[in-house]
């Protein structure tokens, strides 16, 4: 099966778990990440769809990504200030989302073509979700006790880390001259999109069937 495939039916499987869940979960939180694995769907969903039986919109798929980067930023933004943990940090992470916004819109009226995707952009709300990520674990890991494999924003966030991670090392590695000539440089590739698709599609699920799982003993 095509990894392109592959990734979809992950992304599918996750927001099917996000509707089995979303009855006993609480809208704040977990509504949010519901329609993020949703728009995550769709968008991905059209593009394959259109890559192999219509190609109508051959040159637009870029144009689709950089819109989805602007929203994913937005909705993850907000997720964050729906976590408890990271409500100290409230005025951090609405000056983070105001720059990555402003950050994309230069970068993308200005800087890049519709054909390429606002790789800079890109990097950067990387990183600000790892930051955010080790933020976190500091916060929990100064608890007297607190179970981190039941902690339900943890293991988002988590995957999350994953995710931005895998992704800043392919980006940084594919731009690096020649680096397609090097012995198994394709291979190496693609498992760590496997295990980035596979890391953060995964724990998001099992986020929400933590989460689930915690409301149904209740």
């Amino acid at each position: 099966m095509e990894l392109r495939i592959l990734f979809v039916v992950i992304e599918l499987l996750a927001f099917m778990v996000g509707l089995y869940t979303m009855k006993r979960l609480p809208a704040k939180f977990y509504g949010k990440l519901i329609f993020l694995l949703l728009i995550t769907c769709l968008n991905e969903g059209t593009i394959l769809i259109d890559r192999y039986f219509f190609q109508f919109l051959p040159y637009k798929h870029n144009l689709a990504y950089n819109i989805f980067i602007i929203i994913e930023v937005l909705i993850l933004h907000f997720i964050f200030l729906d976590i408890p943990k990271l409500q100290r940090f409230r005025t951090w992470i609405l000056t983070s989302l105001m720059i990555l916004t402003i950050g994309w819109a230069i970068e993308f009226i200005f800087i890049i073509e519709q054909t390429q995707i606002a790789t800079l952009s890109l990097r950067v709300a990387s990183i600000i979700y790892i930051l955010v990520y080790i933020t976190y674990l500091f916060q929990v890991l100064q608890a007297k006790f607190h179970l981190l494999h039941k902690d339900p924003f943890f293991i988002f966030l988590t995957g999350l880390f994953f995710f931005h991670a895998c992704l800043i090392i392919n980006m940084t590695t594919v731009s690096m001259p020649r680096y397609w000539d090097l012995p198994l440089s394709l291979a190496i590739y693609r498992s760590i999109l496997v295990f980035q698709i596979f890391s953060y599609y995964g724990l998001a699920s099992i986020s929400l069937l933590t989460a689930y799982l915690s409301k149904s003993k209740k």
